[in-house]
């Protein structure tokens, strides 16, 4: 493995050459309160690993990057949510660095390419047993799988768009490299007053109609986030919504629903 050059991020890193789910064994660690904020769980492979939704996520080894990351956060656990759109700018930043790739953030949890999606997010949080609250994120990157089975239409791998492996190590130092830069900055104001601006820049779908599917579905315009990392969306009939993340699914120019 590489020696991550970061403060925290990534310390300490715990790897598996297989395991059920780099999410499962994060909230295992975390549960006891010994694993401290910044820990990274890895895996070759993982076998029975879940998206969202509870959708099963699979990672072949060496196919893909399986990791999760242990945060047990100062500010108020109300605020946790926002994680999730923090961690998709930071894989955003780590994938146009380590590829060249123009990828674009699906809010909340996804990184597109071109109406196709390369990785996935998924955010749980609990309490330890000292009763304080803690996060794992577990982010998954299509590195070089070579085909996707026929359910997966809307799936594309690194390899694909660059026709040559990639070194899935680069790319986890370097999502642990930006999620420390973008955490640290997160912290001074608690929401995304100062990174609002950069995450909009590259998020799919913004200025696009939109489809969101609830108990009464509707149409709209997708205007960008709020400071809290909401949807912002303008319906047919004009009405501003701001749509929280894990309530709904979005169906728009990304091809798949979410």
């Amino acid at each position: 493995m590489v020696r991550l050059d970061t403060r925290w991020a990534g310390h300490p890193w715990i790897h598996y050459e297989t395991t059920d789910s780099t999410n499962l064994r994060a909230k295992e660690l975390a549960q006891t309160g010994a694993f401290r904020h910044g820990t990274l769980i890895t895996a070759d492979e993982q076998v029975a690993g879940r998206g969202r939704r509870g959708r099963v996520w699979t990672s072949p080894k060496g196919a893909s990057v399986s990791m999760s990351l242990i945060l047990r956060p100062e500010f108020p656990s109300e605020k946790a949510p926002m994680l999730t759109v923090l961690a998709a700018l930071a894989m955003r930043r780590a994938i146009q660095e380590e590829t060249g790739l123009a990828v674009e953030i699906k809010w909340p949890n996804d990184i597109v390419y071109q109406g196709k999606k390369l990785c996935g997010i998924l955010t749980e949080m609990s309490l330890d047993t000292s009763g304080r609250y803690y996060v794992v994120i577990g982010m998954g990157i299509n590195t070089n799988i070579t085909s996707f089975p026929e359910e997966l239409p809307y799936a594309v791998s690194v390899r694909q768009l660059l026709g040559e492996e990639i070194d899935g190590g680069a790319l986890i130092e370097s999502t642990m490299i930006a999620f420390e830069a973008l955490y640290d900055q997160f912290i001074q104001t608690e929401d995304f007053s100062t990174l609002r601006t950069e995450y909009e820049a590259h998020m799919a779908g913004k200025g696009n109609r939109v489809q969101i599917l609830e108990e009464v579905s509707y149409c709209g315009i997708c205007q960008g986030i709020t400071k809290t990392g909401a949807l912002l969306v303008i319906d047919d009939a004009g009405v501003l919504h701001q749509i929280q993340s894990g309530e709904v699914s979005v169906r728009g120019i990304y091809g798949y629903i979410e």
